[in-house]
């Protein structure tokens, strides 16, 4: 073998290795992406794929020293890189992992702030009280209907007397006589002007 043909293969060589080099890292920023343990597995894939590659297309160059070392040098780029892309897979989940914990401490929070309050606003507008207070509210609304009742029989006196002609208390004609009694004079197909209870 000449210095000629060594020297050609060195130049070979070292075309290899920046080709195979090239490759690793485009193979490498497609693993990227993925989970950690299977970005930790295709990541040694590819470094292997690589040094096999290179073994196979260095078989024939001399002088096998340099090769040796080539070899060396690819390995130590390629374990380099998986390296430092493991780490950065991990430290990207990991930081994905403490923003998701994050939020479902801020939404917690939110959650023990504002939920009770909703709850309770919630059982106020759908009348949920505890026995006592439902009790209490029935009263209170017995003696508010009774006192309205008092209020509105005397009405239709008043306007007789002032010359109006007397109206339906609560707007609703089953009501009229019983409220009304002997004042009212209309009959049942006058009330709301013959719209509701008009025969037909």
């Amino acid at each position: 073998m000449t210095q000629k043909s060594e020297a050609k293969d060195e130049e070979k060589l070292s075309k290899v290795v920046l080709r195979l080099m090239r490759t690793f890292d485009k193979e490498v920023s497609r693993v990227g992406t993925i989970e950690e343990a299977s970005s930790r597995a295709l990541l040694s894939c590819v470094a292997r794929h690589a040094l096999d590659d290179f073994d196979h297309e260095t078989r024939r160059l001399l002088p096998r020293d340099t090769v040796t070392a080539e070899r060396a040098r690819l390995k130590n780029y390629v374990q380099g890189t998986v390296e430092r892309e493991t780490k950065a897979v991990k430290d990207r989940i990991d930081s994905e992992r403490r923003t998701r914990e994050a939020d479902a401490g801020r939404r917690k929070m939110i959650a023990a702030e504002f939920v009770p309050r909703l709850v309770k606003d919630q059982k106020k507008d759908k009348g949920l009280f505890s026995d006592k207070d439902e009790d209490t509210f029935i009263r209170m609304e017995k003696h508010n209907l009774m006192q309205k009742a008092a209020t509105d029989r005397s009405r239709p006196r008043a306007r007789q007397a002032a010359g109006q002609r007397p109206r339906n208390a609560f707007g609703f004609s089953e009501f009229d006589d019983a409220l009304d009694g002997l004042i009212s004079q209309r009959r049942p197909d006058e009330f709301f002007n013959g719209d509701v209870n008009k025969k037909r």
